[in-house]
């Protein structure tokens, strides 16, 4: 089952942290610029925790010849 934008008048599907790309790009904005922080997002239920999967070796195999 697809997860909705945790953003309440979005409706879109979520990618990264429950939020979809557009609201994302919003708080990642927020983030860069020092008004909030992505702990803060957390703690407040605004976002869900970074799931970071790591690279799983693609660049040798890319730059591989």
């Amino acid at each position: 089952m697809d997860e909705i934008c945790m953003y309440p008048e979005c409706g879109r599907k979520s990618k990264t942290r429950g939020l979809c790309l557009a609201c994302y790009r919003a708080a990642a904005y927020l983030v860069k610029t020092g008004t909030v922080s992505w702990e803060q997002l957390e703690k407040d239920g605004k976002c869900k925790a970074s799931v970071r999967r790591g690279r799983r070796g693609q660049h040798p195999w890319f730059t591989s010849k």
